[in-house]
């Protein structure tokens, strides 16, 4: 991604699936950031500066497959 000028930056709310996230995909030298779904402040700051619905419509635009998931009930 790097090479086609895309700067990479994960965000979730866990830092151990983050960190096995980007290894799985080769991604262990992407930022990464934690926040939870219940932290506004905290969501707006790991995405500052970032264009993620942008990010996201091309890598669907490539056939890059992608999800995001729910935060687990009770």
């Amino acid at each position: 991604m790097k090479a086609r000028g895309v700067e990479a930056v994960l965000v979730g709310r866990d830092p151990v699936r983050l960190a096995r996230a980007a290894a799985s995909v080769g991604f262990v030298h992407v930022e990464k950031r934690v926040a939870t779904v219940d932290d506004q402040a905290g969501l707006v700051e790991a995405l500052r500066g970032c264009d993620a619905l942008d990010f996201l419509d091309d890598l669907a635009r490539r056939g890059i497959r992608w999800s995001i998931e729910e935060p687990p009930a009770g």
